[in-house]
């Protein structure tokens, strides 16, 4: 009897004891890969499991490691854009809104646009060309506003509500104050040295007052701002369109003195990032204002582009010197093609440049990231630096391309390659994502690959990895105890999500 006994016992720890198994997951996919059909196409799912955890391990995935929270993608909301969507029918505007804006699309919820012209607008204007009146008196939004940037920025507004179930975060800019404000009296800067092409001094307290009432008057829509920056590419003094030169000192000491207070003020849930320029100076430029006690206060982080090269080693020198400031990519764009028939053919690298800089931005702790255009004409534009197209085609291949191009004489919509990119990342790095870690062996870190792993909101863990080789990659990942392998095509992308 007491044996009997005994062996019961053991039999039921036995069962007790017994490891639960590990069930299989399938881990689905989507593919863009060049000199294929595959688009953003869904491939067969690959397994996750223990039988998957090879020795052989090129990323180690992380889930408990968390770092920055994604706030989200977008594109700049430019009267040129908007111009161009007036050119074609209703039913082609809609598909490119459903492109960007919905389920099925990019699923952006972020933006950027103008305060007063920028170089992708028709003309040059202001919103208050009456000189010396620093109390802003004759301040008015404009036709180009009114009949066509604020509709267009309305109808995303309402298609990210309804669709997306998010609010629109409008990131809005200066190319220029109004030229009186200015050393040189005009919009743009003939001659870019020095003191010659900035905003007086004097004048600081009226173009804080300005931005506000610019604020003020989108609010009046019913377009809330989510952040501004005082100045666009302030290192930049261009001849042919909006510019205004600042230096770093000169924007600490309009924001500590002036801009600061006036926004924190009159908006105080808008948020104020400096900079706005190019990655080659963004750390001094971060050192300069974020860690200055009179400016500090009023700054929530700073905005850089991505013109003079990748540079993600000062993206991280400012994530990690200021950790609790906000770092957001604003601008970036391709050259145009190098004539309106290389739409319909577009250079396959300009897509894995986009998904590089991006994967690169975010790894580095970048919370954000918006792209210039959202659509331009086959001449990438229309622009008023360029009104027929002649200059960029006739001599180098200039201008901006834009993710999405139309002819606007057929209504062709053609989605250039970094249009799919970006895909990978926007569909499903949705907003308040957090960055998870994944460590590279060492053979994975030689391999030309980009990879980014996140958690979703919804606790769906995201992988994409880049391939910009010429030959396939195969990848294996280890999360935890199980593991994946998946093979990603020359020139390709994956996103794979469980």
């Amino acid at each position: 009897m007491l044996i009997r006994w005994l062996c019961l016992v053991v039999n039921i720890y036995s069962i007790i004891a017994q490891p639960t198994p590990i069930p299989f997951i399938n881990i689905s996919v989507v593919q863009t890969a060049q000199n294929t059909p595959d688009r953003l196409t869904p491939k067969d799912q690959i397994p996750l499991g223990p039988n998957y955890a090879q020795q052989n391990i090129h990323y180690v995935i992380n889930p408990g490691l968390k770092y920055q929270t994604i706030i989200g993608f977008g594109g700049a909301f430019t009267e040129s854009s908007a111009y161009v969507l007036s050119q074609i029918n209703a039913t082609q505007q809609q598909k490119v809104f459903d492109m960007y804006f919905s389920l099925q699309g990019h699923k952006y919820t972020m933006g950027r646009t103008h305060i007063g012209s920028c170089d992708f607008s028709m003309e040059f204007y202001d919103y208050n060309n009456v000189s010396g009146d620093v109390s802003m008196q004759h301040f008015n939004l404009t036709s180009y506003d009114m009949e066509r940037v604020i509709p267009f920025i309305k109808r995303a507004q309402d298609m990210i509500q309804t669709e997306l179930n998010e609010t629109l975060k409008l990131l809005i800019t200066p190319w220029s104050p109004p030229g009186w404000m200015k050393t040189n009296g005009q919009v743009t800067c003939l001659i870019p040295l020095g003191d010659y092409c900035v905003l007086q001094e004097k004048y600081r307290d009226a173009m804080s007052l300005y931005l506000s009432k610019y604020i003020g008057a989108l609010k009046g829509y019913g377009i809330p701002t989510w952040a501004l920056t005082p100045q666009n590419e302030p290192e930049s003094g261009k001849p042919t369109v909006e510019t205004s030169m600042q230096t770093a000192a000169e924007e600490q000491a309009w924001i500590s003195t002036s801009l600061g207070p006036r926004i924190k003020q009159d908006h105080p849930e808008v948020l104020l990032l400096a900079y706005d320029h190019n990655k080659d100076h963004v750390f001094n430029w971060a050192q300069t204002i974020l860690g200055d006690p009179g400016s500090a206060p009023f700054t929530d982080g700073v905005a850089f582009h991505w013109y003079t090269g990748d540079q993600f080693e000062n993206v991280e020198a400012c994530t990690k010197a200021f950790p609790n400031k906000l770092f957001v990519a604003s601008e970036a764009t391709e050259e145009r093609e190098n004539s309106p028939d290389g739409y319909r053919n577009p250079t396959w690298e300009k897509g894995e440049h986009y998904a590089h800089d991006i994967i690169g931005d975010f790894n580095v702790g970048t919370h954000a990231w918006i792209d210039w255009n959202l659509v331009l004409d086959i001449r990438s534009g229309p622009s008023h630096a360029d009104p027929t197209g002649e200059y960029c085609e006739g001599l180098i291949p200039c201008g901006s391309n834009s993710m999405v191009i139309i002819d606007t004489q057929t209504g062709e919509i053609l989605p250039q390659a970094f249009y799919w990119y970006m895909g990978h990342l926007s569909r499903y790095v949705t907003p308040n994502s957090v960055r998870i870690g994944n460590v590279p062996s060492t053979a994975a870190a030689s391999s030309g690959l980009d990879v980014f792993t996140a958690l979703t909101p919804s606790g769906t863990t995201v992988v994409v990895v880049l391939n910009r080789n010429g030959t396939a990659a195969q990848v294996s990942f280890q999360v935890d105890d199980i593991g994946f392998n998946t093979t990603v095509p020359a020139h390709g992308i994956q996103t794979l999500w469980w």
